[in-house]
């Protein structure tokens, strides 16, 4: 099981690393929109909010338990909202799909860490929910970060190693 999460974790984080590279916001990254093919790869979906990065405001109807609190306070939508988004995902994925807290972003919250949930990807959700955009890290470095779990999942015969 912590394999598969670590490789969906994995390849979301390699799709919004694309993204980034091209320059677009997806701006409603979450589990419902995240497509399993039949190997159970994930493939990201529902493109409807996305846009250019240069063109990053936006209204209308979102998806606030996953937004960053720039975007809900002022409307700016970016590459470091979507990895904010990106760590409600993983907690989606450490939760086997609970959904995410209320509006507590607002009051400079943060959803509780799943119990059980690797350090690795406890550490990941923290770092992606700092509440200064320029902390957070690129999707690059988390794909990288996730690999180098992922290596060492493999390399060991039982992978709730990397388990608190």
């Amino acid at each position: 099981m912590v394999r598969k999460v670590l490789q969906m974790a994995v390849e979301a984080a390699d799709g919004m690393a694309y993204l980034a590279g091209q320059q677009l916001v997806h701006r409603d990254l979450a589990a419902r929109n995240c497509l399993l093919d039949h190997n159970l790869s994930l493939k990201i979906g529902d493109f409807g909010l996305s846009r250019n990065l240069y063109n990053s405001k936006g209204s209308g109807a979102l998806p606030m338990r996953w937004m960053a609190p720039e975007s809900l306070q002022f409307s700016l939508y970016s590459t470091q909202s979507d990895v904010w988004s990106y760590g409600v995902l993983l907690w989606e994925m450490a939760t086997r799909g609970d959904r995410p807290y209320g509006l507590v972003v607002e009051q400079r919250a943060t959803p509780s860490l799943p119990r059980h949930c690797p350090t690795q990807l406890a550490t990941l959700m923290r770092r992606a929910w700092k509440f200064d955009p320029d902390q957070r890290p690129s999707f690059i470095d988390i794909t990288s970060f996730l690999l180098q779990i992922w290596l060492i999942t493999l390399n060991n015969n039982n992978s709730n190693k990397i388990y608190k």
